[in-house]
C-alpha cells in the first residue's frame, strides 16, 4: 500500500488551521501593537497555505484523470453549489446599502457571479480571493501537462516558478498584485505533487531536507522583517506582503504534518481541525461578508466585538456546508438511480 505524503494525508488538518489563521486576521481586536497582534496580522499567510494544498490536490487529481471537461465539472460541482447562493443573498444584501448606478450594479453582479470581480475591477466584491481562485484553477491543467509531458520536470518546474514570478513582477503597484503574487506558491505546490509522485526525484535527502526547510523558512521572516521594518512601501506595492510566504509557508506546512503523523494518521485530538478544513470554503464565504461588513457598513476600529462576529462565521460555514454536502448527495444519488 503506498503510503501518503503528510501534505496529502493531513490536508484539512492544515485547511483547518488556515482558516483559523484568516479569520483571526480579519478580526480587528484592540490588542496594541504587540507580539500577538503582529502574529494574528500575519494570518493572513492562511491563504498561502490554501493555495499551495490546492496546488497539490489538484495535480494529484489531474494525475488520475486528465480530461479537461471532467476536471471542470469536479471543480464546478465542488464550488458553485456552496458559492452561488451564497453569492446570490450577499448581493441582494450589500448592492442597496450603496446606492449604486445601473451599470456599476451590472458590474457588481457579473463580477461575483463569475468570480473575476476582483481582477475586472467591479465596484465591489465579496473577496479578492475568489478571482485568484478562479485563476488557479484554469491555470492548473496547463500546469500538470507543462509538468507531465517534461523530459526534465525539475527544470520545468524551475521555469514555472520563474514565470509566474515574473507575472507578479508585472504588476507591482496594481492592486492585483496580492493575486499575482500568489502564482508561485500554487505552482509549487504543483510541483511537490509532482516529487511526491515519483515523476521527479526530490534534490534534498536525509538530513539536507529539513536544514533546507528551516533556511527557507528563517530565510522568508528574515526578508518579511527587513521589509516591513526597512522598506515598508514595499510591501503593498512590491507584493513583499506576500511573496516572502513562498519561502515560509511550505516548510510550515511539511513541518506542521510531520507533528500531525507522530500520533497517528487519524488522531482523534485533531479531529475539529480536520472538520474545519473540508468547510473552510463555506467558513470563508460568511467570514468575508462579515469583513465586508465590518470595513464598509460599520465602524472599522478595534473592537471586542468583532470576536464573536468573526468566530460566528464558524458554526454558519459548518451548517452550509452540511446542508449543501447533503443537498448535492441526494441529487446524485436521483441522478445515478434514473441513469440505471
Amino acid at each position: 500500500m503506498e503510503k501518503k505524503s503528510d501534505l496529502s494525508l493531513f490536508r484539512n488538518e492544515l485547511k483547518g488551521l488556515a482558516i483559523l489563521g484568516v479569520i483571526l486576521c480579519h478580526m480587528k481586536l484592540p490588542l496594541g501593537d504587540g507580539l500577538l497582534n503582529r502574529l494574528l496580522f500575519y494570518g493572513y499567510s492562511g491563504v498561502d497555505v490554501f493555495l499551495l494544498l490546492s496546488g497539490y490536490g489538484l495535480y494529484v487529481s489531474l494525475s488520475r484523470s486528465d480530461d479537461l471537461g471532467g476536471y471542470l465539472r469536479r471543480r464546478a460541482a465542488r464550488l458553485l453549489p456552496a458559492y452561488w447562493p451564497v453569492c446570490l443573498v450577499w448581493l441582494c444584501t450589500m448592492i442597496p446599502a450603496f446606492g449604486f448606478s445601473p451599470m456599476q450594479i451590472l458590474e457588481t453582479v457579473a463580477g461575483n457571479v463569475l468570480m473575476v470581480g476582483f481582477l475586472a475591477g467591479a465596484p465591489l466584491n465579496i473577496n479578492w480571493y475568489l478571482s485568484c481562485l478562479l485563476l488557479t484553477l484554469l491555470l492548473a491543467p496547463a500546469i500538470y501537462a507543462c509538468l507531465k509531458n517534461s523530459r526534465r520536470p525539475l527544470r520545468t518546474l524551475f521555469w514555472l516558478l520563474a514565470a509566474a514570478f515574473g507575472v507578479g513582477v508585472s504588476y507591482f503597484s496594481n492592486s492585483c498584485i496580492m493575486v499575482m503574487s500568489r502564482l508561485p506558491i500554487f505552482v509549487l505546490g504543483m510541483g511537490l505533487a509532482m516529487i511526491d509522485q515519483g515523476k521527479a526525484k526530490s534534490p534534498l535527502r536525509g538530513a539536507a531536507r529539513p536544514a533546507f526547510l528551516a533556511f527557507c523558512f528563517l530565510l522568508g521572516l528574515g526578508v518579511l522583517v527587513f521589509v516591513k521594518t526597512q522598506k515598508p512601501k514595499w510591501l503593498g506595492y512590491a507584493g513583499m506582503y506576500w511573496y516572502p510566504f513562498f519561502l515560509m509557508i511550505p516548510p510550515l506546512c511539511l513541518g506542521l504534518g510531520r507533528l500531525f503523523r507522530l500520533d497517528g494518521e487519524k488522531n482523534g485530538l485533531f479531529a475539529p481541525l480536520r472538520m474545519l478544513g473540508e468547510a473552510s470554503f463555506e467558513i470563508f464565504l460568511f467570514n468575508v461578508w462579515i469583513e465586508v461588513l465590518v470595513k464598509k457598513v460599520w465602524v472599522w476600529e478595534p473592537c471586542w466585538g468583532y470576536l464573536w462576529m468573526g468566530l460566528l462565521s464558524i458554526p454558519l460555514g459548518l451548517g452550509w456546508h452540511w446542508c449543501v454536502g447533503r443537498i448535492t448527495r441526494k441529487i446524485e444519488g436521483r441522478q445515478t438511480h434514473a441513469v440505471s
